[in-house]
């Protein structure tokens, strides 16, 4: 990424599949009504692009929706030039003003302290993913994503995205650039995408995610694509989400059969002030599609409110109706 942040594993994960159960788990019986996040789609709040331009407009207590500000479909990634990683600067644990980026954050009351018998399966493949510095980014420590599909294997490396055949391991696509996905989308996605980027599997669907952060100096947006099959070179509908003015730092995502759910850790525009960790729920359905889509979230937690990564299904079993939430 450009912007450096702390990315230290000491920070608590509190792991949810609901943005209602999220805000049950934070303020507790007895403290303030808390409003429920569902995925767009389950209600009928609707806000056009126009009018969350600015950031999401409150629809009701609590409850903030926005637009995508645009959205396309891409020619096939193979089709198109393959862009080469950009030269980004080492990350560093602090800002350039020396304010720790860190969060503060809570004991672990149940972290593990005994190790567990080793019950690790051989594995079926073995083979060279991106090599480092090989997307031309000495980061400490790099962003490093991967997602099997249902025949290739993704890998992600700060700016570096490459595509795998999951049989052979042989490479089919890069490495190239994450940003050939946003070639001709315009505006910040194509031209001020900033790192921090995640791919995801969607397997009931068989798609791909891959997503981005951007803006015009703070990442305000995330920049998230959804492929058209389960072939990660072909065309992908592509979408730029206006979240927020603030610095939407580490954004990290999971599928849901009800939607996409991001968690973000939110500074103010300079990045120099923590407001704590803040939900995102992206329509799935409509994306999906290629549909013009809305998100739900909320405002930022607060700076005592530890940060947390959503809950991210695997296999094509999907959860019982309305698990794990709960309003």
């Amino acid at each position: 990424m450009l912007a450096a942040r702390s990315s230290r594993p000491a920070i608590f994960v509190l792991a949810v599949g609901g943005l209602a159960l999220l805000a049950a788990l934070l303020l507790g019986p007895g403290g303030p009504i808390n409003p429920r996040i569902d995925a767009p789609g389950a209600d009928h709040f609707s806000v056009s692009a126009e009018a969350s331009a600015k950031g999401p407009v409150e629809v009701s207590p609590g409850v903030l929706v926005g637009a995508d500000q645009k959205h396309d479909k891409s020619k096939a990634l193979k089709d198109m030039p393959q862009k080469p990683p950009r030269a980004l600067p080492a990350e560093d644990e602090e800002d350039e003003g020396g304010a720790d980026r860190e969060s503060p954050h809570a004991v672990d009351t149940v972290v593990q302290t005994v190790q567990a018998a080793p019950a690790m399966p051989s594995a079926g493949l073995n083979f060279d993913g991106i090599a480092f510095p090989g997307v031309t980014c000495f980061c400490a420590p790099p962003d490093t994503n991967g997602e099997v599909g249902a025949t290739q294997y993704v890998q992600i490396v700060n700016d570096g995205y490459q595509v795998f055949s999951k049989t052979t391991g042989a490479s089919v696509y890069g490495p190239a650039s994450v940003a050939s996905i946003w070639q001709g989308f315009t505006g910040v996605c194509e031209t001020n995408g900033d790192g921090d980027p995640v791919v995801l599997y969607d397997q009931l669907a068989n798609r791909w995610l891959v997503s981005q952060f951007a803006g015009s100096g703070t990442p305000t947006d995330e920049c998230i694509a959804i492929s058209t099959t389960s072939d990660a070179t072909g065309a992908w509908y592509r979408y730029d989400f206006h979240i927020s003015s603030n610095f939407m730092d580490y954004p990290h995502g999971g599928v849901w059969p009800d939607g996409y759910y991001f968690s973000f850790n939110v500074f103010n525009s300079s990045g120099s002030l923590f407001l704590g960790p803040q939900p995102v729920v992206f329509d799935r359905t409509r994306m999906l599609a290629g549909l013009s889509a809305t998100f739900q979230t909320t405002s930022p937690l607060g700076s005592f409110t530890d940060p947390f990564l959503p809950a991210d299904l695997d296999g094509s079993t999907a959860p019982p109706a309305g698990a794990p939430r709960r309003s």
